[in-house]
């Protein structure tokens, strides 16, 4: 059957499906210390959530993980509100060249 106030599928559609942040890939991220507000600047291949994991449980060698350890109070008030999307690109030089430009 045949709307007449249906006639511009784009009202309807979107062209692409949302994407939550947690699973955006190919992102320069920024985090903030909510214990001390140190900052770094970052870069994610795979998802953003499993990177935040990583430097919050499981990467000894981040920066930011060796910060948390270091400091009980930082540790305590950090989690994953701490990390923020600045920017995204399409391939990985150009991930690199934003994160170096942030």
């Amino acid at each position: 059957m045949y709307r007449k106030d249906l006639q511009n599928d784009s009202t309807m559609f979107s062209p692409k499906d949302f994407v939550p942040d947690s699973l955006e890939s190919c992102v320069v991220y920024r985090f903030t210390c909510a214990g001390c507000g140190a900052r770094d600047i970052g870069e994610a291949n795979g998802h953003f959530s499993t990177r935040v994991n990583e430097h919050l449980f499981q990467d000894k060698n981040s920066h930011i993980f060796k910060h948390l350890g270091a400091s009980k109070g930082c540790r305590d008030k950090c989690d994953i509100s701490c990390f923020g999307i600045l920017d995204h690109a399409s391939t990985y030089s150009r991930l690199k060249e934003r994160e170096f430009s942030c």
